[in-house]
């Protein structure tokens, strides 16, 4: 068995006997990830919604089929991409994940980044865009989701981060959809320039 394939099933199996936080408690299924482990492009949500905690597969309700229209829009194919979480416990009512529920989960969201070791790396929203931030020690100059989108920051190991509107927010306000294709596009020219 290939060796990255060992990696994730021992951290698949980290994941579901995770007890850190209590968010376990109220979770129907942990929700891992999905996609192509050697993919250049990684996509991180912030954290799983009612459909993904009955399936357990992230991006599959209402927010997953715009995210879908989106990378189908830049012709990012199914097996151009891997998509994790934030966190892997879905939180009651959808509520933010809080700090220590984040810090909990770090670690996985870490791994992933490692394991998958993407070219390209896509916070959606402003609870991924920072939790990479804070990976990457990139300071948050700007409070502002508006201000951080479509805005690409190079770290010290020579990846590109690239924030993108939460696809959620989206189903709240549709004149982000114009912004949104844009900022998508953009993202296929920086992911077309830099793995050539």
């Amino acid at each position: 068995m290939d060796q990255k394939v060992k990696q994730f099933e021992q951290l698949f199996t980290e994941i579901f006997a995770c007890q850190k936080c209590k968010l376990h408690e109220t979770a129907n299924k942990k929700v891992v990830c999905r996609g192509n482990l050697d993919a250049s492009l990684l996509l991180v949500g912030e954290a799983p919604g009612k459909e993904e905690d009955q399936t357990g597969v992230p991006f599959v309700g209402r927010a997953g089929q715009i995210l879908g229209i989106l990378l189908s829009y830049a012709d990012f194919p199914t097996n151009s991409y891997f998509i994790c979480n934030t966190i892997c416990c879905r939180p009651p009512n959808n509520r933010m994940p809080t700090p220590e529920e984040k810090l909990a989960c770090r670690p996985f969201l870490e791994r992933f980044i490692n394991l998958v070791d993407p070219v390209v790396i896509v916070p959606l929203g402003k609870t991924a865009t920072t939790s990479v931030f804070d990976y990457y020690d990139i300071k948050l100059n700007s409070q502002s989701m508006t201000a951080l989108r479509g805005v690409s920051k190079r770290t010290s190991t020579e990846k590109i981060v690239f924030p993108v509107y939460h696809p959620a927010a989206l189903l709240y306000n549709s004149a982000l959809f114009d912004i949104a294709k844009k900022d998508f596009l953009q993202l296929r020219e920086i992911v077309d320039r830099v793995i050539r």
